[in-house]
């Protein structure tokens, strides 16, 4: 199983490394970050070195149940499970980023920055709007029990005072 986990990753690795050099990720993003490529290790490289090592980390859990090593296999499989956890959040910072970037050299082109800052506005009014409603539709039962309590404590504040209170 590790074995097969290592042909994976390899070739995984190896796929990315080609694709992100063939479009040239190296120099644009380092250069858009103001990083001189030729000192420093390529993004592609280290991208496709972390591919390769959580490839191998997901195929670890199989290769110890293969093994009978039930001593460690617990806590690799929590470690996974953890490192899993964070891939999507992973996944919609890259996707904010992306989309900040696409706006910011849209913005630096000078292209519709009404329009921009309009979608902008138009974004964060949508994402607040979908809060408010997630927020106010999934705790609607509670706010019944408390606007029920506060009935009941009225009325009963209200009999107690008697007829000539109203």
């Amino acid at each position: 199983m590790l074995l097969i986990g290592w042909i994976v990753a390899s070739v995984a690795r190896k796929l990315l490394t080609v694709s992100l050099r063939a479009i040239d990720v190296d120099r644009r993003l380092g250069g858009e970050a103001g990083i001189d490529v030729e000192d420093s290790r390529p993004l592609s490289t280290s991208f496709a070195e972390a591919v390769y090592w959580l490839i191998l980390l997901l195929f670890l859990p199989a290769a110890l149940a293969a093994l009978g090593v039930e001593g460690l296999l617990g806590p690799v499989e929590q470690l996974v499970g953890e490192i899993l956890g964070v891939v999507p959040n992973l996944f919609a910072a890259a996707l904010i980023l992306a989309i900040g970037w696409f706006g910011a050299r849209l913005r630096q082109m000078g292209l519709a920055e009404d329009i921009i800052n309009l979608a902008f506005g138009l974004l964060l009014g949508s994402i607040a709007v979908a809060t408010a409603l997630a927020f106010g539709l999934g705790s609607r039962e509670i706010a019944a029990r408390h606007v029920e309590r506060w009935v009941a404590a009225l009325n009963d504040a209200d009999a107690g005072r008697g007829p000539s209170a109203r």
